[in-house]
């Protein structure tokens, strides 16, 4: 699994970026502090898509999706989140069979509103093509100082889902990990990733990902 990473990193190379505009939203206060536990990421693109002479659906391009706006979130998201942020790149039929695109939505947070694992969340970053998806949450403390506390938290997650083989797609629910990373498979081509941001020393990135 671990070859994948490269490639869910290549697709932050984009060509074709913008901003979803930010409406207004309420002041942050205490109630609104929000815990996430993975697996339950906001909802952040809109598709627009178009449909040949036929009827069908055609391949998406760049001018067919945009970021949602602030007030189109859900509603437990909508005073988290400041702002949103679009970037997309089309993929060469080479690389996909059919040409499509790759995307990736960055939500910048409040401050403090959103924990995981009892630590702060800064960012969401939600990244998808036909080929691979990777959706991230950056929490806002070193690597060395929130690993072992995410680790627990993703065997506890792991170890919550019983007789439900849906909720990780994993029956061993022990981690690996190194000074470097943490890792559970999910089963099938997914797994769960805990490593240092490589575009931010002080922050941590716990990833869902999977790729063909």
């Amino acid at each position: 699994m671990d070859r994948r990473l490269p490639v869910t990193f290549a697709s932050l190379l984009f060509v074709a970026p913008a901003i979803a505009p930010a409406c207004a939203a309420p002041p942050p206060g205490p109630s609104a502090m929000h815990t996430v536990r993975g697996g339950d990421f906001p909802e952040l693109i809109v598709h627009l898509p178009r449909f040949d002479a036929t009827g069908d659906p055609m391949a998406l391009a760049c001018d067919q999706v945009r970021a949602r706006r602030i007030d189109e979130l859900d509603p437990v998201w909508k005073r988290l989140v400041n702002r949103i942020h679009l970037e997309c790149e089309r993929l060469p039929a080479a690389e996909a069979g059919d040409e499509t695109i790759a995307t990736t939505l960055t939500a910048y947070l409040r401050p403090g509103a959103v924990r995981l694992a009892g630590a702060p969340v800064a960012e969401v970053r939600l990244m998808d093509s036909e080929l691979w998806g990777d959706r991230q949450y950056i929490v806002d403390r070193p690597f060395a100082a929130v690993r072992d506390a995410l680790a627990a938290h993703v065997e506890m997650r792991c170890g919550m889902a019983g007789d439900d083989p849906t909720a990780l797609g994993s029956r061993d629910c022990t981690v690996a990990r190194d000074k470097q990373r943490v890792f559970i498979d999910t089963g099938g081509v997914g797994g769960i990733w805990i490593y240092p941001d490589p575009y931010h020393a002080a922050r941590t990135v716990y990833a869902e990902a999977w790729a063909e």
